[in-house]
């Protein structure tokens, strides 16, 4: 029977503080890390695919910008990339004798470097080149 002025409340068990057991709090702990194990692999994956495609864009556009430098000097440019790896550098040559970009007219000095050669690993960390034929150069012909 409820005493006088007593609402239900009165029939439940007293409580102690409210919070979590320890039991819970490992539980919710091992949960974050195991969502955590399976979202960083994918993350860096995703993060190395993106590189690798940013990579991929910059040389097409590179091509792009070599074609229009051909068509506006009426004469072959052509695109060198040099070392493999860390150390590969992409550089734009000029074929001021009309016969080709020739690898040797370009160590001889006849054919001049039209920029400075840009180091690929320092544009894009982590994104490693390796050309089947390192040193070969593409021209591109109008």
């Amino acid at each position: 029977m409820l005493r006088p002025g007593c609402r239900r409340e009165c029939l439940r068990p007293a409580r102690g503080p409210a919070g979590y057991t320890l039991i819970e709090a490992l539980f919710v702990c091992a949960l974050i890390a195991v969502v955590t194990a399976i979202a960083v692999p994918v993350s860096l994956a995703g993060l190395n695919r993106s590189r690798g495609w940013a990579g991929t864009r910059f040389v097409a556009a590179r091509l792009v910008r070599a074609r229009a430098q051909a068509v506006a000097r009426g004469a072959a440019v052509a695109l060198r990339l040099d070392g493999t790896g860390a150390l590969a550098t992409l550089s734009s040559f000029f074929d001021a004798n009309r016969n080709g970009v020739l690898t040797a007219d370009i160590e001889a000095g006849t054919d001049p470097v039209l920029d400075d050669p840009v180091p690929l690993s320092s544009l894009f960390p982590g994104v490693s080149v390796n050309p089947m034929d390192s040193g070969a150069s593409v021209p591109i012909r109008t």
